[in-house]
């Protein structure tokens, strides 16, 4: 029995990838008033390049609910075919605030300049997004370091964190060599999570690739704070003292449509990861 791919699915919306899939699909259905069936569409080699089955499924899923495809009646073979509208998929413009470490060790006097901009300091963004999570927070970064909480950087950090897991958020870890010599700079976030009951909440992954004669293969060298699939920090700075008290750092605060497909990027390299916590 063919299953009914209108059925839902339990994913979060991701407007850029959908619009980006039936875009290929009304490349493919050269005239559109022509009906069309799944296995039209999954046959078509160039689809499939970058595009799954599962894909292509839940975009018509999609789709066919928010009325850019419409069900038509079945085929000769008993198939459930499928017709495009000339509706399109909207989507909202992602938001974007930059954000700026002006090294507060040397006497720069850059903070007019940001003013001026409307730019936010770095400390100020990793808050505005740490704060605004409700259920996960995806933290890239080759380095997490105690000294992030020196009375210079984020002295409030561990009450932004202890807020977020008592909100039920879970904290998820890409950084880099910490399977090893880099572990013991983690100890203050593990610590902090089991002191106070949310050891389970917390996940660290370690991507580091040596060759076979020790030098470096590949590594994260990513700095990302992604909340929920809403909204990310994105930029040169990382959780530690010297990205925000004594380097110049730059980076922007997203928020909108794109987050989603971040999201997917991280669990990506996730997957691709070794789990050490």
């Amino acid at each position: 029995m063919e299953k009914d791919i209108t059925e839902d699915f339990l994913m979060p919306d991701n407007l850029i990838f959908y619009k980006a899939t039936i875009d290929k699909i009304r490349d493919t259905i050269k005239n559109k008033s022509d009906h069309f069936t799944l296995q039209n569409l999954i046959e078509k080699s160039s689809l499939l390049d970058d595009v799954s089955e599962a894909d292509i499924r839940k975009t018509i899923n999609w789709a066919t609910r928010n009325n850019i495809i419409i069900k038509g009646n079945k085929n000769q073979y008993g198939e459930k075919t499928y017709l495009l509208t000339d509706n399109d998929v909207k989507i909202e413009k992602d938001k974007v605030c930059i954000s700026v470490t002006a090294p507060k060790a040397s006497n720069l006097s850059i903070e007019k300049t940001m003013n001026r901009n409307g730019f936010i300091s770095t400390d100020l963004a990793f808050k505005k997004v740490i704060s605004s999570a409700q259920n996960k927070i995806r933290i890239a970064s080759p380095f997490l370091q105690k000294n992030v909480q020196n009375v210079n950087s984020l002295p409030d950090l561990e009450e932004i964190i202890l807020s977020a897991y008592t909100r039920g958020c879970k904290f998820i870890i890409l950084s880099r060599e910490v399977n090893n010599k880099r572990f013991n700079d983690l100890n203050w976030l593990i610590d902090l999570s089991k002191r106070n009951g949310y050891g389970d909440k917390l996940e660290i992954f370690d991507y580091y690739k040596s060759k076979q004669d020790g030098t470096l293969d590949s590594s994260n060298h990513a700095k990302l704070i992604i909340a929920d699939e809403n909204i990310a920090y994105i930029g040169s700075a990382e959780l530690r003292l010297n990205s925000l008290y004594r380097n110049f750092e730059v980076g922007v605060v997203l928020e909108g449509p794109s987050i989603t497909g971040l999201s997917e990027l991280f669990d990506g390299m996730i997957n691709n990861s070794q789990k050490v916590y």
